[in-house]
């Protein structure tokens, strides 16, 4: 599936070229992206640039693994959260073999999946309103 407004012919022309059209859905923009990630197995980006990539930290907050590239700005995100980020700079069949590895070896998507997870626990990047207020809290305090 691909969500979101971007240029859908050039990626529909694309899918066709690459013989896939028939598997490949564009949804455009849409209100229930927190349901469409929590619902997939995985998120993958393989951006040749990008400078944020919120929907990697959108995603990692559904408790939905990701592969991206490493030109993603919240790339180290992905990686702290124990999945899959690639080497810069991008190329095509390092995203293929990480993606046959992630699909193809048993326990691996599920392994993401927990550390995802687990990551979400350890990390305060998905509790930010919890640490503000403890923040705000022990500084009255102090005064």
């Amino acid at each position: 599936f691909i969500v979101g407004s971007n240029d859908e012919e050039r990626f529909r022309s694309f899918a066709k070229r690459c013989g896939i059209d028939d598997r490949v859905f564009f949804l455009g923009a849409r209100n229930d992206v927190p349901h469409l990630m929590a619902a997939a197995d995985l998120l993958i980006h393989p951006a040749r640039s990008e400078a944020s990539g919120i929907v990697l930290l959108e995603a990692l907050c559904c408790g939905t693994p990701v592969l991206c590239s490493g030109n993603c700005g919240y790339a180290h995100y992905v990686h702290e959260a124990g999945c899959v980020v690639l080497l810069r700079p991008f190329r095509q069949s390092h995203l293929n073999r990480a993606l046959k590895l992630i699909l193809t070896v048993p326990g691996n998507l599920e392994e993401l999946q927990q550390s995802v997870i687990d990551a979400g626990f350890r990390s305060d990047q998905f509790r930010r309103s919890d640490v503000i207020a403890d923040v705000i809290v022990k500084k009255l305090s102090l005064s």
